[in-house]
């Protein structure tokens, strides 16, 4: 997500680096520069994060995409193209693309990310394993109301995603009151919660036919004592049994799509969705583009590891059996699998 009214270009003393020079700075000369340009903004508080002495000259150098300010060891800032729902035509050689949130571009990547590691099935493991108990049929790419719950045959083998989630306070869930009519009448796509939905979206887009979600895959029961369900959905035996065997489906699933920022709170919102909002100057170098300029974003550590979803015993697990994974943080999308390791959205291969 883009602040896209606060874009300002350049001023005299942040030029050179938009133009791919270095720059020494000081803070005070940083303080000084016009409050309508940003990237001296950025820069000063990547001076004060570093805790650089005031009056101190420092070194700032632009390498392609990173802006390094040569007081710490770790890249200071990053600059991408802006998200757009094409590749712009006129990119800067070096300069990573942040494609639209829900962009065919974004789409076309995952799926990139995804046939690049079936060609190294043999580390990854195998694309197809034995169903689950349970799954959604989610139909075919572009028909959203086309979802029901389906129950395989015994030994029945595909192709399922996975969603590892964060409960919220009202999730959707299947119990023996409404079991039935998943089966044979479906599930409204607009019902579903923001996240499930763009786990819809994206198991389609990879060209899967099933999915897998915990809340709607086992039967659950009524937790609200406030609960008027007559059937009295009360048991627990279906959840205690399959329950034991989620160990087995993340290991199994063909990807398991991690919903990082859809955790952040007990709130249900979209993991499409960037919602960390970036800054943007305009570049010298890119006169019909913006470029946008944040911290640096390709931070697996603390966009994964350190996030409120990873916090979690039984998601540790559910990363650390699943074969591949997309993460979808706040700021970008990650991949990680066993063959290509961690990549970023931004195109920066990580070390594992």
């Amino acid at each position: 997500m883009l602040q896209e009214a606060s874009a300002a270009s350049p001023c005299g003393t942040c030029l050179p680096l938009s133009c791919g020079t270095a720059l020494s700075v000081t803070s005070s000369s940083l303080s000084s520069s016009p409050r309508s340009c940003e990237l001296c903004e950025l820069l000063l508080q990547c001076f004060k994060d570093a805790s650089v002495p005031d009056g101190k000259p420092v070194r700032v150098t632009r390498t392609g995409s990173v802006l390094q300010v040569h007081w710490s060891s770790k890249p200071s800032l990053s600059l991408q193209v802006a998200p757009s729902t094409s590749t712009p035509q006129r990119s800067p050689s070096g300069f990573p693309i942040l494609y639209g949130e829900r962009s065919e571009a974004r789409l076309a990547l995952f799926r990139h990310w995804v046939r690049t590691c079936e060609d190294h099935s043999e580390k990854c493991g195998p694309t197809e394993s034995e169903l689950p108990t349970r799954v959604i049929d989610v139909g075919k790419r572009g028909n959203r109301e086309a979802l029901r719950l389906y129950t395989p045959h015994e030994g029945e083998m595909g192709s399922y995603i996975a969603l590892s989630h964060r409960w919220t306070r009202d999730n959707f869930c299947t119990h023996p009151c409404n079991f039935s009519a998943r089966l044979g009448t479906g599930i409204g796509f607009s019902s579903l919660p923001a996240r499930f939905q763009d786990a819809v979206i994206v198991t389609q887009e990879l060209g899967v036919k099933y999915l897998w979600i915990d809340s709607i895959c086992i039967i659950q029961k009524h937790t609200s004592p406030r609960s008027t369900c007559p059937q009295e959905c009360n048991g627990e035996a279906d959840w205690l049994r399959e329950g034991s065997k989620m160990e087995n489906y993340f290991g199994s699933a063909y990807c398991t799509l991690a919903a990082v920022s859809s955790a952040a709170d007990h709130t249900d919102r979209g993991f499409l969705d960037r919602h960390q909002p970036l800054r943007w100057i305009k570049s010298a170098q890119v006169p019909r583009n913006h470029v946008p300029v944040s911290d640096d974003i390709n931070n697996f550590h603390r966009d994964v590891e350190k996030s409120e979803l990873n916090k979690r015993g039984w998601v540790l697990q559910e990363r650390a059996l699943s074969r591949r994974t997309i993460h979808f943080t706040a700021t970008q999308a990650y991949w990680e699998c066993g063959c290509k390791g961690i990549l970023c959205e931004t195109g920066t291969e990580l070390e594992k």
